[in-house]
């Protein structure tokens, strides 16, 4: 039985605020316990954001770097070249660093010079190749160079070409038509 009278007042009184205590210490913990957590997501977000700068910064240095080899002296370094830049560039060129525009203009164009006038047959049908991988559909520079390549000396670069030019061109290319 609970007390009566005076004593069972100040005792209920003093129930109840042990009760606000603790209550008032839950939500104090509670707070701090959401105020770690804040910090902790708003520093993962943070890491992880520099974590993606860092990989699009390596994208760029390999871009870079391979895009200077597709000019090398030997043919070897020049498919290896032309091989890496596909893979870091991704289908589609989807991997490319933030400002993709630019680089999916660079591999286009240094693709396209080795299509034109790479001695190679094979750096030829790698660029091919990479080219086909790295652009999305429609874009007329690729198209333009898909159909250059079928006027090469090597059949198989021929043959790569028409097979490509299906895939870059638009339906109802003229262009891409003529070509074929």
């Amino acid at each position: 039985k609970a007390p009566s009278g005076q004593a069972g007042a100040e005792a209920q009184i003093e129930l109840i605020i042990m009760y606000y205590g603790v209550e008032e210490r839950k939500r104090e913990n509670e707070a701090k316990l959401q105020k770690r957590l804040s910090r902790r997501i708003i520093g993962e977000k943070a890491s992880q954001e520099a974590v993606q700068k860092k990989a699009e910064d390596s994208k760029r240095i390999i871009l870079v770097g391979h895009l200077g080899r597709m000019r090398n002296p030997d043919p070897e370094a020049r498919r290896i070249a032309v091989q890496s830049i596909s893979k870091v560039a991704g289908p589609q060129g989807i991997d490319l660093p933030s400002e993709q525009h630019t680089w999916a203009a660079k591999i286009l164009q240094n693709c396209s010079e080795r299509i034109e006038k790479d001695p190679i047959a094979d750096v030829r049908l790698d660029a091919l190749e990479a080219l086909e991988h790295t652009t999305p559909r429609g874009i007329a520079a690729a198209v333009k160079a898909s159909c250059t390549a079928t006027r090469d000396s090597n059949k198989d670069v021929r043959l790569r070409a028409v097979k490509m030019i299906q895939n870059l061109a638009e339906s109802g290319d003229e262009m891409a038509i003529h070509a074929v």
